[in-house]
Protein backbone atom coordinates (compact mmCIF):
# COMPACT_ATOMS: atom_id res chain seq x y z
CA UNK A 1 0.00 0.00 0.00
CA UNK A 2 1.21 3.20 -1.06
CA UNK A 3 1.28 6.09 1.88
CA UNK A 4 1.42 9.21 0.89
CA UNK A 5 -0.78 11.73 -1.61
CA UNK A 6 1.97 12.21 -3.75
CA UNK A 7 2.54 8.06 -4.56
CA UNK A 8 -1.16 8.17 -6.24
CA UNK A 9 -1.72 11.54 -7.56
CA UNK A 10 -2.88 12.35 -11.02
CA UNK A 11 -0.38 15.48 -12.07
CA UNK A 12 -0.22 17.32 -15.45
CA UNK A 13 -2.57 17.83 -17.73
CA UNK A 14 -4.65 15.36 -15.61
CA UNK A 15 -5.51 18.47 -13.54
CA UNK A 16 -8.20 20.22 -14.66
CA UNK A 17 -7.53 24.15 -14.05
CA UNK A 18 -9.42 27.34 -15.57
CA UNK A 19 -8.64 30.76 -14.17
CA UNK A 20 -10.39 33.63 -12.72
CA UNK A 21 -12.86 35.15 -14.96
CA UNK A 22 -12.96 32.36 -17.20
CA UNK A 23 -16.82 31.46 -18.94
CA UNK A 24 -18.53 28.76 -17.16
CA UNK A 25 -19.08 26.65 -20.76
CA UNK A 26 -15.00 26.73 -20.72
CA UNK A 27 -14.92 25.18 -17.51
CA UNK A 28 -17.21 22.61 -18.25
CA UNK A 29 -15.38 21.68 -21.06
CA UNK A 30 -11.93 21.49 -19.16
CA UNK A 31 -13.68 19.54 -16.47
CA UNK A 32 -15.10 17.22 -19.13
CA UNK A 33 -12.06 16.13 -20.79
CA UNK A 34 -10.67 13.07 -19.88
CA UNK A 35 -7.32 13.71 -18.62
CA UNK A 36 -5.43 10.93 -16.33
CA UNK A 37 -7.95 8.56 -18.37
CA UNK A 38 -11.22 9.94 -16.42
CA UNK A 39 -13.05 13.04 -16.08
CA UNK A 40 -12.30 14.51 -12.65
CA UNK A 41 -15.98 16.00 -12.55
CA UNK A 42 -14.23 19.70 -10.88
CA UNK A 43 -12.13 22.04 -11.99
CA UNK A 44 -9.36 24.33 -9.92
CA UNK A 45 -9.59 27.74 -10.24
CA UNK A 46 -6.52 29.70 -9.88
CA UNK A 47 -6.02 33.52 -9.90
CA UNK A 48 -3.12 35.51 -11.74
CA UNK A 49 -0.49 34.02 -9.54
CA UNK A 50 -1.19 30.87 -10.13
CA UNK A 51 -2.68 29.81 -6.69
CA UNK A 52 -5.89 28.10 -6.00
CA UNK A 53 -8.47 30.23 -5.27
CA UNK A 54 -11.81 27.99 -5.95
CA UNK A 55 -13.24 24.91 -6.90
CA UNK A 56 -16.58 24.18 -9.30
CA UNK A 57 -17.79 20.48 -9.20
CA UNK A 58 -20.67 18.89 -11.30
CA UNK A 59 -22.43 19.62 -8.21
CA UNK A 60 -21.82 23.48 -8.05
CA UNK A 61 -22.95 23.31 -12.05
CA UNK A 62 -26.61 21.54 -10.91
CA UNK A 63 -27.17 23.48 -7.76
CA UNK A 64 -26.82 27.30 -10.35
CA UNK A 65 -28.80 26.01 -13.80
CA UNK A 66 -30.10 28.30 -15.63
CA UNK A 67 -30.55 30.23 -19.14
CA UNK A 68 -27.40 32.32 -18.35
CA UNK A 69 -25.16 29.88 -16.79
CA UNK A 70 -22.64 29.36 -19.63
CA UNK A 71 -21.97 32.66 -20.35
CA UNK A 72 -21.22 33.70 -16.45
CA UNK A 73 -17.30 33.54 -14.62
CA UNK A 74 -16.24 31.01 -12.69
CA UNK A 75 -16.12 33.75 -10.24
CA UNK A 76 -19.70 33.48 -9.51
CA UNK A 77 -20.49 29.97 -9.06
CA UNK A 78 -16.81 28.83 -8.08
CA UNK A 79 -16.69 27.16 -4.27
CA UNK A 80 -13.96 29.67 -2.68
CA UNK A 81 -11.60 27.89 -0.50
CA UNK A 82 -11.50 24.20 -1.22
CA UNK A 83 -10.75 21.55 0.71
CA UNK A 84 -6.79 20.45 -0.62
CA UNK A 85 -4.77 18.26 0.26
CA UNK A 86 -0.72 18.12 0.46
CA UNK A 87 1.64 15.60 -1.61
CA UNK A 88 3.37 14.94 1.57
CA UNK A 89 -0.22 14.16 3.60
CA UNK A 90 -0.99 10.17 4.65
CA UNK A 91 -3.51 9.25 1.96
CA UNK A 92 -5.53 7.44 4.98
CA UNK A 93 -5.93 11.04 6.28
CA UNK A 94 -6.95 12.06 2.30
CA UNK A 95 -9.55 9.74 2.45
CA UNK A 96 -10.55 10.87 5.86
CA UNK A 97 -11.40 14.10 4.62
CA UNK A 98 -13.30 13.04 1.77
CA UNK A 99 -15.30 11.18 3.71
CA UNK A 100 -15.95 13.92 6.37
CA UNK A 101 -16.55 16.46 3.98
CA UNK A 102 -19.09 13.92 1.68
CA UNK A 103 -16.88 15.13 -1.31
CA UNK A 104 -15.22 13.06 -4.07
CA UNK A 105 -11.89 14.88 -5.30
CA UNK A 106 -9.33 16.67 -3.33
CA UNK A 107 -6.63 19.22 -5.09
CA UNK A 108 -3.27 18.84 -4.35
CA UNK A 109 -1.41 21.75 -3.77
CA UNK A 110 2.05 23.25 -2.60
CA UNK A 111 2.09 26.64 -1.07
CA UNK A 112 -1.42 27.01 -2.73
CA UNK A 113 -0.37 26.00 -5.88
CA UNK A 114 -2.43 23.36 -7.72
CA UNK A 115 0.38 20.37 -8.05
CA UNK A 116 -2.19 17.02 -8.41
CA UNK A 117 -5.22 16.00 -7.93
CA UNK A 118 -6.66 13.10 -5.96
CA UNK A 119 -9.64 11.26 -6.16
CA UNK A 120 -11.41 8.80 -3.93
CA UNK A 121 -11.50 6.23 -6.56
CA UNK A 122 -6.78 6.60 -6.40
CA UNK A 123 -7.22 6.38 -2.57
CA UNK A 124 -9.26 2.88 -2.99
CA UNK A 125 -7.13 1.56 -5.29
CA UNK A 126 -4.27 1.98 -2.92
CA UNK A 127 -6.35 -0.03 -0.33
CA UNK A 128 -6.83 2.77 1.91
CA UNK A 129 -10.59 1.75 2.28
Amino acid sequence: MLGFVRDIMQTGDAVPLVRLGTKVADAILQMSRRGGGYAAGCVGIIDHDGRLVGIITDGDIRRNLRPDLPELTVDAIMTRDPKTARPDQLVSEAMELINASKISVLIVVEDTRPVGIVHFHHLLRAGVA
